[in-house]
């Protein structure tokens, strides 16, 4: 089977933009992908350097930053997703998020172009968007790679458990493995950035 990165080039838009030979070398991707199949989200692979934690994991590495991050989220209603367009431009969209039972979940419309980004390439970035500008509670920032969640149970649990009833075409739902995690805030004359990396654990930066 062929092995390839899918790169950024003019004319990825025919489908055809999937070049051979980069996948082992490649370190900054951190991802390798194989020939595109009808499941294209089963075509990100897991690298040594490319591990993949759940928010579980992380709560139970990290659990004061996992909190500050989850209050960031559910301080207000709307979050900033960023994903990949197949020619490897970046996507902002508008999202809504929910951390339940030790995960993050991404719900959407499932023909939406940010749904349709993650199929292709599961990578995305999360951003709470404060609306504090003084940044005193924080700025939360998550990236990580986006699992599509096919089973119609596990779908009807996740409809069950929310406050507002899906729209009439369906929801996208997807569940996030994460790589890294970051909060930053203010304090005083100081930025205060914890974070959190898979393979790193955590670390604080204070800069003046």
């Amino acid at each position: 089977m062929r092995v390839g990165v899918e790169l950024a080039r003019t004319g990825a838009e025919s489908g055809r933009d999937l070049l051979s030979g980069r996948g082992a070398a490649d370190s900054e991707l951190g991802v390798e992908v194989v020939d595109r199949l009808p499941n294209r989200h089963g075509t990100i692979l897991r690298r040594e350097n490319g591990a993949m934690t759940s928010c579980r994991e992380v709560e139970q590495a990290a659990p004061a930053l996992t909190a500050a991050l989850e209050g960031r989220f559910a301080a207000h209603k709307h979050a900033l997703l960023a994903t990949l367009r197949r020619d490897g431009s970046p996507r902002v969209s508008g999202i809504e998020t929910s951390f339940r039972n030790g995960e993050l979940w991404l719900a959407m419309m499932p023909d939406s172009r940010k749904a349709a980004d993650l199929r292709r390439d599961p990578r995305f970035a999360l951003h709470a968007a404060p609306i504090d500008l003084d940044l005193v509670d924080g700025d939360a920032k998550l990236d990580g790679r986006a699992i599509e969640v096919t089973d119609p149970a596990e779908l009807e649990r996740f409809v069950a458990g929310h406050d507002q009833a899906p729209p009439p075409s369906g929801v996208g739902l997807f569940r996030a493995e994460l790589t890294g995690a970051s909060l930053t805030r203010v304090e005083g004359d100081w930025l205060v950035i914890d974070s959190w990396r898979e393979g790193e654990g955590t670390r604080q930066r204070r800069r003046q």
